[in-house]
């Protein structure tokens, strides 16, 4: 089973990919609720058009960052048999929609691990759970490599918290295109 946390970074909401980050999630040792991401790969894209503005000011990557890319239309990820991310539906989306991938969403996930949370953004959700003096942590924060960290150690959590030793045995999304957020 190979299992990928994934991210990516758009020209605008529904635009092009322009960062594309990953990296295997994998279990400690065998038999055991601790897992953790292994080294994150990241690559970055040429979109069709011009970075939208509101997106460069979310991502911090503007068009002369991207001379010399391959263009976003080859952006993808290794076959998996899951993709893990947070609120994992954009950025299926964004890379095609393949369905031979299931997808775990750690938004949806702790939303019913920890109904108390007050916030799930991502970096809500990591403070309520790692505490607030790993705030340098959020450095980078809404950059491919940073969100996939993140994601991997608030994934890890959610495995750690159900006990799940496989993450066929968290509800994952085998038909996403009747899955919609809650």
């Amino acid at each position: 089973m190979t299992a990928y946390i994934v991210d990516v970074e758009t020209s605008s909401l529904y635009g092009d990919v322009i960062e594309l980050a990953f990296a295997e999630f994998l279990p400690i040792n065998t038999n055991s609720s601790r897992w953790a991401t292994a080294s994150t790969c990241c690559e970055r894209f040429r979109p069709t058009g011009a970075i939208d503005p509101r997106a460069a000011a979310v991502h911090r990557i503007t068009q002369s960052d991207l001379e010399g890319c391959k263009p976003s239309s080859v952006a993808g990820v290794p076959p998996a048999e899951y993709w893990i991310g947070h609120n994992i539906m954009y950025d299926w989306e964004r890379l095609g929609r393949p369905v031979d991938v299931k997808l775990l969403c750690t938004y949806a996930l702790a939303k019913a691990v920890w109904p108390r949370i007050n916030g799930y953004k991502l970096s809500e959700l990591y403070l309520s759970l790692f505490g607030a003096d790993h705030v340098d942590d959020l450095a980078g924060l809404h950059g491919a490599v940073t969100d996939v960290k993140l994601t991997g150690r608030v994934m890890a959590r959610i495995m750690r918290e159900t006990k799940a030793t496989s993450l066929s045995q968290l509800p994952y999304l085998t038909h996403p295109d009747t899955w919609s957020k809650s």
